[in-house]
């Protein structure tokens, strides 16, 4: 038996096994794990011993669980392999279903004033949900044009000098070199599918 081997209970070496020492023991066990085989056997059983109650611990989903969380993985998998439509002014929120199913709940749960998760990215377009409780400062595209589709909440955009409220449902365009701005004037935050493609031509 190594000389040090002594000072290491098997609650110390529980510890080591859940990453619970410092660095330092944790060297120095690993030194005399190499030195001494009987010693590594112990480490080595206590790591068996904690796996087994922490599986006989964990919490089981039930059956009906384990075909919501299956659906779930399945849905965002399938999410993930499309592509967001290109806003247009047909578009409605129902096109973005299977990214808003899945992202409004996240952003309605943050309480952050301004929230931007990206839905999709191509080559040339990227889709993003925004959150916006003030507004969006004054900017300018030179490279990319800027779709919008309302979903919850009104707002204004000042687009060149044209000034127009927008509601749930409406959908507008910001061509290249507009400057722009945009205010929340609803009580509620303003929830908006932003687009934004490089290729003027779309």
């Amino acid at each position: 038996m190594a000389k040090d081997d002594s000072k290491w209970t098997d609650e110390m070496l529980g510890l080591y096994v859940l990453g619970g020492l410092p660095a330092a023991d944790c060297l120095e066990i690993q030194a005399l794990m190499m030195n001494d085989e009987g010693f590594a056997t112990r480490v080595l059983e206590m790591q068996a011993l904690v796996n087994e109650s922490a599986l006989k611990d964990a919490l089981r989903p039930t059956k009906h669980k384990w075909g919501d969380v299956f659906a779930a993985v399945q849905a965002m998998e399938a999410t993930e392999a499309q592509v967001p439509p290109i806003l247009n002014s047909l578009s409605k929120a129902a096109d973005y279903a299977p990214w808003l199913d899945r992202l409004l709940p996240e952003i309605k749960a943050n309480p952050d004033p301004f929230v931007c998760l990206p839905m999709a990215s191509t080559e040339d377009t990227d889709t993003c949900l925004l959150k916006i409780i003030d507004g969006i400062p004054e900017e300018i595209h030179t490279a990319e044009i800027e779709r919008i589709l309302i979903l919850e909440g009104t707002c204004e955009f000042l687009v060149g000098e044209t000034r127009t409220s927008y509601g749930p449902g409406d959908q507008f365009t910001i061509p290249l070199h507009r400057q722009h701005q945009g205010w929340v004037t609803s009580a509620s935050p303003c929830y908006i599918i932003l687009q934004r493609t490089t290729n003027s031509y779309k």
